[in-house]
């Protein structure tokens, strides 16, 4: 910090102006640091709620990771200056135990695809069972044809033999 009022690009300022500078951007410095370290701090207990949510640890844990996070992030808002994304991260604390939208979302498409799929189970049953008579009938019709033709072909082999 004692770089920048050395190298000469500040020449204007007083001796207690140049120390005031450096002061200031030491603590400018240190509040940097500190907002890093929440927003990895944060970023942390999101992946670790990814983690315990992957591994199927209980849910109490998870919503408790994932509130640290909100908060972590929310303290990082406010120091940065950020007061409105700080309200909206501290507001949504209240929110953390309903349900999710994205989840009710998947909850409700499961649902509806095992709707259809018995629906398409139950007219394959049909289906199958239609497939099977038709079969039927057509395996039988086969067979009268075989003996009419085997019949026609015997009775003409036999006018040839006499």
């Amino acid at each position: 910090m004692e770089d920048i009022t050395a190298s000469g690009l500040v020449p204007d300022l007083s001796t207690q102006q140049k120390s005031a500078l450096v002061e200031s951007l030491k603590a400018e410095r240190s509040r940097e640091q500190i907002v890093s370290g929440i927003q990895h701090a944060a970023a942390d207990f999101g992946n670790l709620a990814a983690i315990a949510t992957n591994i199927g640890l209980p849910a109490d844990l998870i919503k408790g990771m994932q509130g640290a996070q909100i908060a972590a992030t929310g303290i990082a808002q406010f120091a940065t200056g950020n007061y409105l994304g700080a309200v909206a991260s501290v507001t949504s604390l209240a929110g953390l135990g309903a349900p999710d939208a994205g989840a009710q979302r998947h909850a409700q498409m499961m649902q509806y695809l095992q709707q259809q799929f018995a629906i398409v189970k139950r007219r394959g049953k049909v289906l199958g069972s239609n497939g099977r008579n038709l079969a039927a009938k057509n395996r039988k019709a086969a067979d009268e044809f075989a003996s009419q033709l085997m019949a026609k072909l015997d009775a003409d082999l036999f006018r040839r033999d006499i």
